[in-house]
């Protein structure tokens, strides 16, 4: 969720992004189906800097900013907040 909320709060703030997915399996089809940031395992250098390269053109990141904000449109603050304190809540009554 972590990561995901990142991505979120990037997005809605019209920022095309390059995003390391490393282990978490969740998140990178969530973002690659909206082309709003780019997945890119972060141990693949020449990936990352391609990715990151490709969002100096204008027009590239310009179109990623906007899926983003499309995609962000979705998003509630207090869903999000919702559910954030719903898992920490979990998470205090499993671990105390």
């Amino acid at each position: 969720m972590g990561a995901a909320l990142a991505v979120v709060l990037a997005v809605a703030l019209a920022v095309a992004s390059a995003v390391g997915f490393g282990g978490c399996r969740s998140t990178p089809p969530r973002i690659a189906e909206t082309r709003a940031a780019a997945p890119v395992d972060p141990s693949d250098v020449e990936g990352f800097t391609a990715a990151m390269t490709a969002l100096l053109d204008r027009e590239v990141a310009g179109a990623a900013s906007a899926r983003g904000l499309a995609r962000a449109s979705a998003f509630r603050w207090d869903t999000c907040a919702r559910l954030v304190r719903e898992a920490y809540a979990a998470a205090v009554e499993r671990h105390g």
